[in-house]
Formats: C-alpha cells, structure tokens, sequence
C-alpha cells in the first residue's frame, strides 16, 4: 500500500482552493434526520450516511439543536463555528485511565481505483477546556472495521498526525495528504487509532479527558485542481558560482545531474533544468547561468632575486589580461628594477583580484675574512664552521661547497668564496689534543700491617693533585685508606681512585678441645672465605666445614700476612632403644610383667611411674619412654583379655530335598571351629540325613552346638496373579515369596522380586532339589490418569448464564457436583462449582467459584439546580463498586461546583456503563429595599 504525505495547516478557509470530486456524501454534516436534542449513539447517525463504527458515540451538533447541548456555535464542550454550513460532528479521543474512543465512519460514493492518486483531508478543532492528543487519523478500507467494544480499533491509518499536541482550540486544523489506492477501497474512518500506552494526552491542560470537533470530510479523485509552474527565473551572469534556488519546499527534486538537492551549485556556464514532483504535483523549467572571473592570478615569478649592484632586473606580464597597478601606482605589464626591496602587482579582471610580489636583493663585493693561524682542539670534539650563505658559492680545499664545514682531524683547512660580485680565501693549521688519562689498578687491594706501597701515574698528560694536595707523580701508601689523584689539560681531567685495606694475620676458633655429639648429629663450621687460604687434616680447602663422626679435626688458615691453627677431639653417643614386645592377649586372672631391655638413664610409663618394669593385670595399652643424652625412645603394647564365648547356634532341625545341600554356619565368628566330621572351617556343608555338631574355642574356653537334618522330597509352588493393570508412570513389584529355592524370571534376572514398569508378558520359575514350579501374569496398559482444569474463577452479570467446558485429557466418566454426568455445565448464578473426572488409572478434580456482578444501577447526580452569589454545590455518587468519571476528568465520589453550567458524570462497571447530567444556574444578587426617606406624620 502506499501511504499519504501528511500536512497540518492551520488555515479555516482552505477548503476552497479544491474543486474536484468528493467522493464523501455529507461530508460537512449538514444533511441530517431530525434537529439534534441530546448527544450521539452508537450506530447510524442521525446524519445519514455517517455512522459509529463502534459502542462509542459520537456526537451531531447543528444550529438547528432542540437543546443547546448539542447546539452551534455554543454547545455543552465548547464555543464553536463549522468550516461550512450550520453542522459538525464531535468525538472522544482519549479518556484517561479507561482506553475509551469514539469514531465516525461513512463508505464512499463510489470504490477506489487501483494505482490512482486521491486528496484526503478533514478538518478538526479541540473542545474548549480540554486536554490534547498527538495522533488523529483516517483509515481507508475496503471492509468497514468496527466492533462492539470501546477501545481502540486496532489498524494502522494511512492518514495520520505526527507534528506534536492538537491544541488548537480557536481554528480548525486540515489534516490532508495524497494517498495511491490499492483498488476496492470504500470505506473511511476517522478518529484515535492509537492505543493508550502510544497516545499521550497533554499534561499541561489539567484534565482526562480528549474530545474534538470535526467537519468537511474530503475524498478528492484526481488530488488537488491543477499542477503548478515551476519558475527558475531570467538568465543569472555570476563570477566564479551560482545556486540555483528554486525555493518551493516538501517536494521531490531532480536535476539534470541527477542529484536530488533543493539546490544546486554551478561552477560553469551552461543551461540547467530541474523537475519537481510529489506523489500529486510535477512541473519542470530550465534557466542559463553566464560564470565570470576564471582568469589565472597575477604571477611575477621567483619570489626573491639577487642582484649586483648597478644591475637590472625586468618583469613582463601578459598586457592582454587587463590592468596592473604596481606598488608605486604605475600601470604597465613591463617594470625594470635596479635597488633592493619588495616589489608588488595587482590584476582585477572585473570578478576577482589577485597579487603578487617579489623581492630584490643587491650584492656588493665579498668583504675579506680571516682565520686564525692555529686552532688547537681536543680528541672527540670538532671544529666547527658556520658562515652566511648569502655571501656567495663556498669551496673548501676538500671541494665541498657547504657554508658550514666540521673539522674532526689535525691537518691544513681552506676555504675560498665566491659570487657575482668578487672572490676572497684563506687557510688554518688544525693541532689535535689528547684527553687525560689515568689507572692506579684495581680499586680494593689489602696491605699487611706495617708494609708500604707505591703508586705512579704519567705526569706527560697533564698537572698531578693527589688527595692530600700533593703534586708528584710517585705516592707511597703505607696504611689503609682512600688513595686518589686527579690529572687535568685543558681538554678536561681524569681520575682514579683506590682503596687499601689492612690486613692481619688470620684468626680462627673451632670451639672446646673435646665436644660429644649424639648419633646423626653435625658441628658446621662456616669461616669467612676472604680470611685467607684454608687447609684441614683430611686435605679439604673449604671453608665450610661439617662433622659427624668421633675423631680428631684440625684447621690451618693462611694469607699473605700469616698463618694460624686450630684442633677439636670429636665423641658420638647412641640415642636410646625400647621395645616391649607384640601385641599380647591374655585369659582371665593372668599377669605379665613388662620390661623394656634398655640401657636408657630414666624410663618414664604411660601412668607416670619411673620403675624399670610394670606389671600388667587389665586390658589397655601400655607405653614407656626410654630417655639419654640424646634423646627418647618410645613403644607401646596393647593387652587384651580373651572374653567369654557365647553359644553357638546352627539353627533349628531342617528337612532337605533330595539332593540337596545345606551349609552349616553358627550366628557368630569365633576364633576357632571343630566339626562332627573333625573339620575346623567356620562352615559346614551338608548333603544327606544325620545328627551335625560344632566346637567353638579360644585359648580359654570351649562350647558346642548340635542340628538334625532330615531328608523331604515335596517340590517347591509358585502362584503369581493371572492379570494386573498398569498405569502409566505406575511400578508394580512381583514377589515369588518362597524361601529355599532359585529364581529364574523371563528375562533372566535371578532375583526373587521383579519390578515392572511396561505392559507385557512375565513369568518366573522356581526350582531346588525337591522339583520346579512356573507361573506367568499379563500386565496390560491402564493408559495415564485423568486431567481436568475449569480456569480461574469467574463472575456474572445478571440474567448472564456462562458455559463450563474444562479442558482434559484421557477422561471416561464425568461427575459434578450436582451430580450430572456431562462433559459441559451451565451456570447462571453465584456458587462453587466442582468436577470429577474418572478412569481406570484414577480420577482427578477441579473447582471454580462463581460471582455475579451487582446490576449498574440508574444513576442520579440530582435534579438541576439554580445557586446564589458564593454559594456552592457537592455532588455525590454512592454506588459501590463502579468506575466513576465526572465531566472535568475528575474520578472521585464528589463533586463541587460553584459555577453555572452542564455538568456530567458517568458510572461503569464489568455489566454497562450509566450517566447523567446536571445544570447549575446562578442567580442575581439581592437587590436593596429602599423604601425611602424617613417621614413625619401628623
């Protein structure tokens, strides 16, 4: 579909600038059935063919009204004049908080024709002391939309408002724009299509409440009379560029470039044209544009030109560009120049002017310069150059031509200059000179005590200064100390510095001459290595030094000032040892002594007593600590005491099958067994008929047991249920529940239970030496259990009967709570509600609560009323549980008035809506009584 350009144009005489086909009948609301006494309804209207779309009601207003609500100008929501005529139409767009709109609607004279272009528009006026919306709009269709509800109809208009609040309440306001037909259109309504969360009201008016007059509806086949010219004017003359401005804005532009601009920029002579279009309009015109002012700018050439003094330098310009003017106000196109400074021209061809300068320098004859006869200068560093290089062209004896030259070896330099107006030379002796340079040797050197040492340096690099200010090139060091010199030329200085410390002879302690040491110990010697030079008995030359074995140990350290000795005899002692034997069980009454067998020096026992043994009587664990000089030895025995055995039990007397075997086993474990047949296993495995016995013993105690077993040939039964039902998500657990036997299932489980959890076929056999039984059980599908679910509760209005239908699934039978048997009930008054559903797998119910709405009742504000100077008026509503919406937008249960006028109120609930209305007249003031002046009477 294609959609309208939209235009809002505050213009109330507007309408006659159309003169085509409106294909709206009625469009201005002046043709109608009756003079209007009330406001509109829903439906027909009584300006046919106009109708609302919805349980909305719009409203018809006229001059010839019956009751001035619905009068014109002056009408009960505001003061008035129509487009056109003597009527228009009026219509909620918006009531806060209740998505409440009205609409009006009409069919056209006649279907749109597919891919034409039509006008539509309307004009529409916001009701005094009303509040404003953004979005009024016209919805073309081929069907009539439309409901019994009050909220927005829910399409998107092709026609529709987009520049901000509709507030004007003075004018009307066009809303039109050009819309293409898809073909079968016959249809247009016109109102709010937006719902509340997308159509603000204007919060600055105050109220809830959005209401609008409207009038002359147009449809217009073939869009607006006639196109227009488009004009581009006179041909322009213009130096350098021109826009071409056509000025007509909010349409389509295209030049014959192709661009797209509203204007358009040229740079050359040419015609130019330009079409301007909108989806109704189109017109084209071309205009010839004369560009001046291309001439290329003045050039007078370099910008700097030398001379010799006594020269000329002549400058000719092109004497066909127009006229030149010099910076001494001459004219010609040929200037001659013989003295220095800046020369100026400038060319205006008429558009633009351009300049240009130059400037002339002029030489005289090279001045002579010299250099000295000798320059000395330091290794590393240079000679360094710079002359002017205005003086001229350099030659230096090496051929560089630089006017700076670095010189960085000895040697003989030259340099001759030259320009236009002379040439002058000279040479320099170039003499190199070392740096300073000095080295006393390594900066740490040791001196013995009471030696001396010379230090030298070359004194050809310079002046000698020793830190002590002395100046010779010898220095004899005969102590420690801080020992420096410095040596200086005038290239810089250089110094050097060393540090001499005195040394003794060495000195070491290896500790007492005899130490004792226990068994893994060490003695760590760790000497300073810088001491000297090291030398122990076994040969080693460390300074470090371990020891953990008896012996004797000796140390020679040596160094370029003596040597010193040092000697230790070394012992090792073995820590203590205990051990007071394996863990040990006793009988009952029996002793043992504990002796730990060591050669400690203390013993300590687990109860603090310090004897060499300890004599054991109850069960626990015992422990003792061995102590010497190097250390503790600990052990630990734990003693028991054998319990009293209790009896063996093999069991009642038992009757085997043939061949068939038994195993013999008393209820508890004991130490040791001896059977009747003189076995000692703690079991027992019988076969045939006899008298069985067992001993159980312990190193105290001895007690037996005696079974009969006797021989039964009887084979084993096995009864499982022919059929059971499963449910789904059910488990059902099979039990052969005999004792004695094997088990073997179908499926080859062994066990004797089986757990089922799928319809099927199951069987199980059962055997042991007397025979086998078998038995099979069908388990067939009982499908899931039933679902139901009435919803949530709900409520009705009187004289309302509701259908229930609850949703379900795999239901058989139905049970309410009345007791009928049907999948659906009726309800029609208040009451709980509950249903049973049923099948083989179980049943499951649901209950609803039912409410019936009160009725709206008819509601009164009370009858119209006059009221005196400052007095003032409460209405009320007492109705409960009703929305309640007052003419000012106000929604609470009163209100005050102490002005004249139409006032209204409306209540709503989920069963109707009712309203009624009210008129305050106020009355004149009181006049004075004034009977007069005071009189005498005879």
């Amino acid at each position: 579909m294609r959609y309208i350009f939209l235009y809002l144009l505050c213009l109330p005489g507007t309408h006659g600038i159309l003169n085509a086909q409106n294909l709206v009948e009625n469009n201005s609301f002046e043709t109608i059935t009756i003079c209007p006494n009330s406001f509109g309804s829903s439906g027909p209207s009584i300006a046919p063919p106009w109708v609302a779309p919805t349980i909305g009601t719009p409203d018809i207003y006229n001059t010839c009204a019956t009751n001035w609500i619905v009068g014109v100008p002056l009408n009960f929501f505001g003061d008035q004049v129509p487009v056109t005529g003597d009527g228009y139409v009026g219509f909620y767009c918006k009531i806060l908080d209740t998505e409440y709109r009205e609409y009006i609607q009409a069919p056209f004279n006649e279907p749109l024709i597919a891919g034409d272009w039509y006008y539509i528009g309307f004009y529409v006026s916001l009701a005094d002391n009303y509040c404003a919306v953004e979005h009024i709009g016209a919805y073309i269709s081929v069907d009539p939309p439309g409901g019994a509800f009050t909220t927005n109809i829910n399409v998107t208009p092709q026609l529709e408002t987009n520049n901000g609040y509709l507030s004007d309440t003075e004018n009307w306001v066009l809303i039109s724009g050009c819309y293409q037909a898809e073909g079968g259109e016959n249809y247009i309504t016109i109102g709010n299509f937006q719902p509340d969360s997308d159509s603000p009201i204007d919060a600055t008016c105050g109220g809830g409440l959005s209401y609008y007059f409207c009038d002359d509806v147009m449809v217009l086949a073939g869009g607006l009379e006639g196109n227009f010219t488009l004009d581009l004017g006179d041909p322009v003359t213009a130096c350098f560029s021109y826009e071409i401005d056509p000025g007509i804005p909010g349409y389509t532009y295209t030049w014959e470039n192709g661009s797209h601009d509203p204007t358009l920029v040229v740079t050359e002579s040419g015609t130019y044209t330009l079409s301007i279009s909108s989806d109704c309009y189109y017109s084209e015109d071309s205009i010839e544009v004369i560009i001046l002012g291309n001439a290329p700018p003045v050039d007078v050439g370099p910008d700097e030109i030398t001379i010799c003094n006594g020269d000329v330098y002549t400058i000719t310009l092109d004497p066909d560009l127009s006229e030149y003017t010099w910076q001494d106000g001459s004219n010609s196109s040929t200037y001659e120049i013989s003295t220095a400074g800046v020369y100026t021209v400038t060319l205006d061809d008429g558009c633009s002017i351009s300049s240009d300068q130059i400037t002339i320098n002029v030489f005289d004859p090279i001045s002579p310069f010299l250099f000295d006869d000798e320059i000395i200068f330091c290794t590393d560093e240079s000679v360094d150059f710079d002359f002017d290089p205005a003086w001229g062209n350099f030659l230096w004896q090496d051929g560089n031509t630089s006017s700076s030259y670095s010189i960085t070896t000895e040697g003989i330099y030259a340099l001759t200059i030259t320009n236009v107006c002379g040439v002058i030379s000279d040479e320099v002796l170039i003499t190199e000179l070392s740096f300073p340079d000095v080295e006393l040797g390594p900066h740490d050197q040791d001196i013995c005590y009471g030696d001396f040492f010379d230090l030298m340096v070359d004194p050809s690099f310079g002046d000698v200064l020793w830190q002590d200010n002395s100046t010779e090139s010898n220095y004899t060091v005969t102590g420690g100390g801080l020992y420096a010199v410095t040596i200086s030329n005038q290239c810089g200085e250089a110094s050097d510095e060393v540090f001499f410390t005195e040394v003794n002879v060495p000195s070491i302690y290896l500790g007492p001459e005899e130490q004792t040491i226990c068994e893994g110990d060490l003695i760590e010697f760790d000497f300073d290595p810088d001491i000297g030079a090291f030398l122990w008995q076994n040969g080693s030359t460390q300074s470090f030094y371990e020891i953990n074995a008896p012996g004797i140990y000796s140390l020679e350290v040596t160094n370029a000032c003596g040597t010193s000795n040092a000697q230790i005899e070394v012992s090792v002692l073995d820590p203590p040892s205990v051990f007071l034997g394996a863990d040990t069980t006793l009988c009952l009454g029996e002793l043992l002594l504990l002796s730990p067998n060591s050669s400690g020096s203390s013993y300590q026992w687990q109860d603090n007593s310090n004897a060499e043994q300890f004599l054991v009587s109850t069960s626990g664990i015992y422990a003792v600590t061995v102590s010497n000089f190097c250390g503790n030895a600990i052990d630990s025995i734990s003693i028991d005491y054998f319990t009293s055995l209790s009896f063996p039990d093999l069991g009642p007397d038992i009757s085997l099958c043939p061949g068939e075997q038994l195993t013999l086993s008393p209820n508890t474990n004991y130490p040791n067994y001896i059977w009747s047949d003189l076995s000692t296993e703690d079991a027992l495995v019988v076969t045939n008929a006899g008298t069985y016995h067992v001993l159980v013993y312990n190193d105290c105690q001895a007690l037996s047991d005696t079974v009969i077993v006797t021989i039964n040939d009887s084979p084993p039964v096995v009864d499982l249920p022919a059929q059971v039902t499963l449910c789904q998500n059910d488990t059902i657990l099979f039990d052969a529940a005999i004792s004695g036997v094997t088990y073997l299932w179908h499926d080859g489980s062994v066990n004797q239970q089986l757990e089922v959890t799928n319809p099927g076929i199951y069987s199980v056999t059962v055997s042991n030496a007397c025979g086998t039984d078998r038995d099979t059980v069908m388990v067939i599908d009982g499908g899931p259990a039933p679902m139901v679910s009435l919803g949530m509760d709900t409520s009705l209005c009187p004289g309302e009967t509701i259908l229930l239908m609850p949703s379900n699934a795999d239901v058989d039978a139905w049970l309410w709570q009345d007791g009928s048997t049907q999948p659906s009930f009726s309800i029609s008054g208040a009451g709980q509600y509950t249903v049973e559903v049923s099948n083989s797998c179980g049943s499951s119910y649901d209950t609803i609560n039912a409410t019936v709405l009160p009725p709206i009742p008819i509601l009164d504000i009370g009858l119209d009323t006059s009221l005196c100077p400052g007095e003032s008026v409460v209405l009320n509503i007492s109705t409960p549980d009703v929305d309640i919406l007052w003419s000012d937008g106000s929604t609470g249960p009163s209100f005050i008035t102490s002005g004249e006028g139409f006032f209204f109120a409306s209540i709503t609930n989920s069963c109707g809506s009712s309203f009624d209305t009210m008129e305050v007249v106020l009355l004149p003031d009181i006049p004075p009584l004034n009977l007069g002046p005071d009189q005498s009477l005879c």
